[in-house]
């Protein structure tokens, strides 16, 4: 988690410079949701996310130094410096790819899913999508099949409420999603977004049924977003929410501070934050930007 945060910290840091040219949707908040479904997963279970899609990367195991070279559309990148950030690839750890198209990943992580069946893996396919999701045909036609051919599918939905800038109950007529799990009888959890305890117990006992009883779950997740939409700053001069008094009861990393006690997270912490400020540093250097972080 701690390693997810820095990362996308220094990516903010350094983007108003420009020379990350494509347009970012950081993770900041959303980090326990991602670690923990994805610590419960083994080498076989395949992922796929979205367009806020960097912390499901890192979590599965994709490596911070191809992510960033693809942030800086360089060759090394993990889709070859052609994805950017919302279009990223990593088979050999199990990242089937993400997308900016909503819901688009859903009719790819049933296929996927049916992949693993065919071949009779004991692996399951995690699809991490937004609460913008449900309102899409795709969703319930991906939902529909991967219910009828009891695939072994995992959608997590990761509800920060927000699409851009506008409220669940502006968007939706329908906000109801255990009923969506009820409707096609399949398991069906929520978990807190800023708690990593609950957020892997939840998943365990989801993955533990798909792969007992061969059916698709859905863990829908409530999270947080730190900063603006699409963009490197926070939005607190925008008053669509009251931004400090909420991050401080949402942040992640802040609760997990807590409960592994000030000793080892600060050594974890401090940690991390050195190892990402140092492959920043490194990385813009060998590329020849002239920029500190």
């Amino acid at each position: 988690m701690a390693t997810i945060r820095f990362f996308e910290e220094n990516l903010a840091s350094i983007y108003s410079s420009q020379i990350v040219r494509c347009p970012v949707h950081l993770a900041i908040g959303h980090e326990a949701s991602a670690v923990g479904v994805c610590t419960n997963l083994n080498r076989d279970d395949r992922i796929l996310s979205y367009h806020r899609c960097h912390h499901h990367f890192l979590a599965k195991g994709g490596s911070p130094k191809s992510l960033l070279y693809e942030l800086l559309g360089n060759e090394k990148g993990c889709s070859g410096g052609n994805g950017g950030s919302t279009h990223l690839y990593d088979f050999a750890n199990g990242f089937l790819g993400s997308s900016a198209i909503i819901s688009g990943i859903l009719p790819v992580g049933t296929g996927a899913a049916h992949a693993l069946k065919l071949k009779k893996k004991n692996a399951i396919v995690v699809c991490f999508c937004g609460d913008a999701s449900i309102e899409e045909g795709v969703f319930f036609e991906s939902l529909n099949i991967a219910t009828l051919w009891k695939l072994p599918l995992l959608i997590v939905i990761e509800d920060n409420d927000l699409s851009c800038y506008t409220d669940k109950k502006t968007r939706q007529a329908f906000r109801d999603f255990p009923s969506i799990a009820k409707l096609f009888d399949i398991p069906f959890l929520s978990a807190d977004g800023s708690n990593i305890n609950d957020v892997f117990s939840k998943s365990n006992s989801l993955i533990e049924k798909i792969k007992l009883n061969s059916c698709p779950a859905i863990l829908h997740v409530n999270v947080f977003r730190a900063h603006e939409h699409c963009g490197p700053d926070r939005d607190d001069h925008l008053t669509y929410r009251t931004m400090d008094k909420v991050w401080l009861e949402n942040d992640p990393l802040e609760k997990l501070k807590k409960s592994i006690g000030d000793d080892i997270s600060g050594e974890i912490i401090k940690s991390a934050d050195y190892e990402m400020k140092n492959l920043y540093q490194n990385i813009l250097e060998e590329l020849g930007f002239a920029i500190n972080v």
